[in-house]
């Protein structure tokens, strides 16, 4: 009986393949504390979430991110307003699938936010928070009133 090669690298192969796949399972999650179906259960909310988000005719949610873990919700980025938010989380929480809502969301800074530097909070350094400090114009702060100056560091 002469035995062809190639028939025993297939057959070689065959059973390295099937070992391998015995051996190795069918898991495809790193995650160890939820189920192949509540992993894709999980997807699923995630999905239907961010559909009803963009969906919705009287605000849109472009910078919103939605992940779920075990039926939790977890809404973050930014949105305009206040009432945004509070819709999102209300969207959100009225979807089939969903435990609970972690609203996360953060409301975008207004172009006015940095135009009252007189009374941002003092740094760690004794400067005011967000001015720009050169090396000839430092101004004074009088410590015991909070009072700032600009003017010749020679005056006290």
């Amino acid at each position: 009986m002469q035995i062809k090669l190639g028939k025993v690298l297939t057959a070689v192969a065959i059973g390295a393949t099937l070992t391998t796949m015995g051996l190795t399972g069918c898991q495809t999650s790193k995650d160890t504390t939820r189920t192949e179906g509540r992993v894709v259960d999980d997807k699923d909310t995630s999905k239907r979430v961010t559909k009803a988000l963009d969906d919705n005719p009287l605000y849109k949610f472009p910078g919103v991110r939605v992940e779920t873990y075990a039926g939790v919700v977890n809404l973050s980025g930014f949105v305009d307003t206040q009432q945004q938010k509070d819709y999102a989380g209300q969207i959100a929480s009225q979807q089939e699938g969903v435990h609970k809502v972690v609203n996360g969301l953060v409301l975008k800074p207004t172009a006015n936010a940095n135009a009252d530097i007189k009374n941002a909070p003092m740094a760690p350094t004794g400067y005011q928070s967000g001015q720009r400090m050169d090396a000839t114009t430092q101004p004074r702060v009088n410590m015991s009133t909070n009072n700032w100056s600009n003017q010749n560091q020679d005056q006290p």
